[in-house]
């Protein structure tokens, strides 16, 4: 998997006034999985902190410890849009009789979207004037087709940020953005329910995507459209804006909060139980629907067995109905875009459920 780092960096320090002999493991281990492994990177003299502060990767056998590698490739079942790993690493003191034990886990998702951010905006981001544009760059390995762009921006004073953008799309043109293959006018900030959750603009049509391409806005008003920022992972490499002149490199050290959500569907579902064989499309009415839908009984045949969810864009499971007779209440989703699922005599169904309030 080109798309794996070969290791990882690890900040490992001793703070004692004496060289300790260490010994590192890492554990790797599926979350409702049966994947795992484990690997030892063996022994380690560590000196203090104040003579060579944090353990050097390039030393004999520091490399095993403070920059360990990926031993072997996550377990990827392409029959989940979801999966997740439990990442242990143990370090301990070989040189005292009573071995002392240091810890830290760390959880490893696998999700439809495309991120260099880790979720958590410390500054915000903005274009000054009127009329300049920010891309953020992506890449892929395989084609892959775009079903929508999450992207979180900050709540400002007064609602300053409550300005209308074009969300744009463009091909690569020799590292820099170029043409423009799909554009969503008229856009204004939207901000969901909770901390940090991003808000999905959803693609109305088909979009393959393939190699290079760049998610952004142009800006139709003065004023600072002010995106979160993620100070933490230095991706500004992959940030251009444009203006008079022509497309620049950002020079500040961050990340976007800019997601492309990908894949064949549309549902980023975290329940990973099922085993069914996805078997086609569903239909439902009355759809866009208010407060409930019902399955069309001309397209799934009565099934008292037959499992229902409804999922929001999010992957969230936010309703379950059991037997596809009468009516589902979605009186209590907030409006917007869901995927309905429906599992009966092992095979899987889907479709689009519009709720409009």
């Amino acid at each position: 998997m080109n798309v794996l780092k070969p290791d990882f960096k690890m900040y490992i320090s001793n703070l004692d006034n004496i060289e300790h002999n260490t010994n590192y493991i890492y554990t790797v281990k599926q979350v409702n999985g049966n994947f795992q492994y484990e690997y030892n990177g063996g022994n380690c003299n560590l000196p203090p902190y104040y003579e060579s502060g944090f353990q050097n990767c390039e030393t004999s056998c520091g490399a095993a410890h403070a920059c360990p590698p990926v031993q072997k490739a996550f377990n990827f079942d392409v029959s989940r849009d979801t999966t997740s790993y439990l990442i242990k690493h143990y370090i301990s003191d070989s040189s005292e009789s009573n071995n002392l034990v240091d810890s830290a886990i760390y959880r490893q998702g696998f999700y439809n979207y495309y991120a260099y951010d880790d979720g958590t905006p410390e500054f915000g981001y903005g274009l000054e004037p009127a009329g300049a544009s920010l891309a953020y760059r992506f890449t892929l390995s395989i084609p892959d087709t775009l079903r929508a762009v999450q992207m979180y921006f900050n709540r400002t004073l007064n609602n300053a940020n409550q300005q209308f953008f074009n969300l744009v799309i463009w091909k690569d043109n020799n590292g820099q953005p170029g043409e423009v293959i799909y554009e969503m006018p008229s856009q204004l900030p939207e901000w969901e329910d909770g901390l940090y959750h991003f808000h999905p603009y959803m693609i109305d049509k088909l979009l393959v995507l393939s190699g290079t391409f760049y998610i952004g806005w142009q800006q139709l008003t003065q004023g600072s459209l002010n995106i979160g920022f993620d100070a933490n992972n230095i991706h500004n490499n992959m940030t251009f804006y444009k203006d008079e002149t022509g497309w620049h490199n950002s020079i500040f050290p961050g990340s976007l909060l800019i997601r492309p959500v990908l894949g064949q569907d549309l549902i980023l579902g975290t329940n990973e139980e099922t085993t069914a064989r996805i078997s086609g499309k569903v239909s439902i009415y009355p759809n866009p629907a208010q407060s409930w839908f019902m399955i069309d009984p001309a397209g799934m045949l009565s099934d008292p067995e037959a499992r229902i969810t409804v999922y929001n864009v999010f992957g969230s499971l936010v309703e379950k109905h059991l037997g596809t007779k009468g009516k589902i209440n979605i009186s209590h989703l907030p409006a917007g875009l869901y995927i309905v699922r429906v599992v009966s005599h092992n095979k899987m169904y889907s479709a689009k459920l519009l709720v409009n309030h």
